[in-house]
């Protein structure tokens, strides 16, 4: 809002701007706080902002509870439906007339009446304290001038059933086709009798699982059922997707929305919802499901009767002549496991349907037993006694001979080495080849070329030397196939 400030106080000086509501525009930008300028700032700043585009939920509620209380923001938010930003956009930008009352036909909320700040100021309103809650009433009922802050009102304080009832006598401002601000009507009632009085259908944006879960906990299952049946048959026959009318249908513990459920049964997305109403209501499923000539239905409640064959047969002295005689059969169907009297004794009695013994371990009492803490062939470890340690690739411990030139699978072909100087692991060769004494192409002719602090450079590797001249390498030495005393120079001769 600070960012176009200046071009709010531009809006508020325009002829078609009301005085009333300019004067508390100019006041809540000083700094007085009252609800009608905050609700005309908040239209000023969203469509200069172009807030108004946006899909994400408005700040306004939020930031006004936060400053003012939950009072301030309930009023306020009744407030946005009492004026306007009258506004037009063309080519090459907005032409503003200014922030005014709203006229006895604009009804449309526009950008701050989406479902989700509503439901979120509501829910606040719904946990405060009693002294809160009433203080916000009482403010709501000082701006219920305009039937769209008639309906907003009611949606935020449904304990107020005079409200409500004054909104269902007069349901004409949502009356429209395709009203988007209908759902507060519907998440108002609180009364059986009220979605009868009211006549409206629910709408193509009042079939979301909260609206519907909220019709069914203030007016009852039994009285928003119909609502709900009709709101699936107009989407089934539009081409729309079934939404949450399906799964709101599966959960209500009313036969005919069971019934629906099951006459519907060949619909996109009703297959899945009935099965899981038939787990939810199993003794419903059992009444109603021979109801149905429905291939689907039948091939259900077949399924049905193998998973609860007890309940079945409970139930069948309570159902009609048609439904306990369809499920008679299915009953009598049910074929159990086959009589193996007749089978190989394997096939009879597998032998995983025997007990077993238990067989006694074999154990040569001659074979000497290893000493504690040593392994066959590898010395203890002279500090800690532990064995040696597994090698990474194999189960068998890794261990070093204890004398001899080291192994290589052929004799002149040096075996890489790892540099034990580097601060990197390096992988350093001598370059010879297997056919003779050449150097491998592109192999390292120098030394191990440590970078590491102290090493100081080295000269150029040495010929590798005969496989009967190599040694182990001593323990300051850098590389496997050229020991070394010390990492500044080489030595070349055959004793380490």
């Amino acid at each position: 809002m600070d960012d176009v400030r200046d071009r709010i106080e531009e809006v508020l000086a325009l002829p078609g701007s009301d005085p009333e509501v300019a004067d508390a525009a100019r006041a809540f930008l000083r700094g007085d706080a009252t609800p009608l300028g905050a609700a005309a700032v908040a239209h000023a700043a969203v469509v200069l902002s172009r807030h108004h585009r946006w899909d994400d939920e408005s700040p306004f509620a939020h930031a006004w509870t936060a400053e003012h209380g939950l009072p301030f923001a309930a009023a306020a938010f009744a407030e946005l439906g009492g004026i306007t930003a009258d506004a037009t956009f063309v080519l090459d930008g907005w032409q503003w007339e200014g922030v005014r009352r709203r006229h006895a036909d604009e009804t449309r909320g526009g950008w701050w009446l989406k479902e989700a700040d509503a439901r979120w100021l509501r829910a606040r309103l719904a946990a405060a304290p009693d002294g809160v809650y009433a203080e916000a009433v009482e403010r709501l009922a000082e701006r219920r001038g305009h039937d769209l802050q008639k309906l907003v009102a009611a949606y935020l304080a449904p304990t107020r059933a005079d409200w409500v009832e004054a909104v269902c006598a007069n349901p004409a401002p949502v009356a429209a086709d395709h009203c988007s601000e209908r759902w507060l009507l519907f998440c108002a009632l609180g009364a059986p009798h009220q979605p009868a009085a009211v006549g409206l259908p629910l709408g193509y944006g009042d079939r979301s699982l909260g609206v519907l879960l909220t019709l069914v906990d203030g007016v009852g299952p039994e009285a928003a059922t119909p609502l709900i049946i009709e709101a699936l048959d107009h989407q089934h026959g539009g081409g729309y997707s079934a939404g949450a009318a399906e799964e709101v249908l599966g959960e209500l513990p009313v036969d005919d929305a069971f019934r629906a459920l099951v006459d519907r049964i060949d619909g996109a997305g009703v297959p899945p919802v009935l099965r899981e109403a038939v787990r939810r209501f199993p003794d419903r499923a059992l009444r109603l499901l021979p109801e149905t000539g429905a291939a689907r239905a039948a091939d259900l409640l077949a399924a049905h009767v193998r998973m609860v064959p007890e309940l079945a047969e409970s139930l069948l002295p309570d159902l009609d002549a048609d439904a306990r005689r369809t499920v008679r059969e299915l009953l009598d169907a049910r074929t159990g496991r086959p009589d193996a009297t007749d089978l190989p004794p394997l096939l009879a009695e597998p032998p995983w349907t025997r007990p077993r013994t238990a067989t006694k371990p074999v154990v040569i009492g001659t074979c000497p037993r290893p000493a504690p803490g040593r392994w066959p062939g590898r010395p203890a470890n002279a500090r800690s006694g532990r064995r040696g340690r597994p090698s990474r690739t194999g189960g068998r411990p890794r261990t070093r001979p204890p004398s001899g030139p080291p192994r290589t699978s052929r004799p002149g072909i040096c075996r890489p080495a790892i540099s034990r100087c580097s601060s990197k692991r390096r992988t350093s060769s001598c370059g010879r080849s297997s056919r003779g004494g050449s150097p491998t192409r592109g192999a390292p002719t120098s030394g191990c070329r440590s970078r590491s602090a102290g090493s100081g450079p080295t000269p150029p590797t040495p010929p590798c030397p005969p496989p009967a001249a190599i040694r182990p390498p001593s323990p300051r030495s850098c590389c496997r196939c050229c020991p070394t005393t010390s990492r500044g120079r080489w030595r070349t001769g055959s004793s380490a």
